[in-house]
């Protein structure tokens, strides 16, 4: 697991398969990828999205300005309790949840 506690910027890759976003908030430029992202504040991506498989948003999640994959456009589950930003179609294989 990785976690993010710092203000965060990047512009590299980020690989992982568990990534929690901590902490005041993150702006993401390079790759990324996550078998499991978990979101509790404020992160913008901008880079392209390889993969992502569970999603939880507590915080913001905005991924407009990222280039999205066909990996990372299917999701095994996704929970929302707070804001996803996105322009692309996402579908949900499993588990959907928003409050």
């Amino acid at each position: 697991m990785l976690r993010l506690l710092a203000n965060q910027t990047s512009i590299g890759s980020i690989v992982g398969d568990r990534i929690d976003f901590s902490g005041n908030s993150a702006n993401i430029g390079g790759t990324f990828s996550a078998n499991d992202l978990r979101v509790y504040n404020t992160v913008t991506m901008t880079g392209t999205v390889d993969s992502l498989d569970t999603v939880l948003v507590a915080g913001h999640l905005d991924l407009l300005g990222a280039t999205l994959t066909p990996a990372s456009k299917e999701l095994a589950s996704l929970t929302v309790f707070g804001t996803l930003r996105t322009d692309d179609a996402i579908s949900v294989t499993g588990l959907y949840k928003q409050q």
